[in-house]
């Protein structure tokens, strides 16, 4: 209860699902601040492309400009290898891919 009072449920979520369960299960306050660092990076990004949002409007159909395919092939290459292990309940391998491709700041 107290790592979800310092550093909150959402960090502890992410922990639970970057540990390596069929294992020891590392624990500490060091890890902990590590993957504050991912979790802000992940957040972060979410809100800044939450953010450009703002006036898309879903009802006018538009072509895909280049970047747009950019980022789809990239988001496919992406959740690829991340959606592969949730089959062998492997959850480590799914969250590092997404953890590695959020941007730095």
């Amino acid at each position: 209860m107290h790592f979800v009072e310092k550093s909150g449920a959402d960090l502890v979520r992410l922990w639970v699902s970057s540990v390596n369960f069929t294992d020891d299960v590392p624990f500490s306050e060091e890890m902990f601040h590590r993957l504050g660092d991912a979790y802000r990076r992940i957040r972060n990004t979410l809100r800044i492309l939450l953010g450009n949002l703002h006036d898309y409007d879903a009802a006018a159909p538009t072509e895909p400009t280049a970047i747009d395919r950019w980022i789809l092939a990239r988001l496919a290459e992406v959740e690829r290898p991340a959606a592969r292990p949730t089959k062998n309940s492997n959850s480590t391998a799914s969250t590092t891919p997404s953890i590695n491709s959020a941007p730095s700041t």
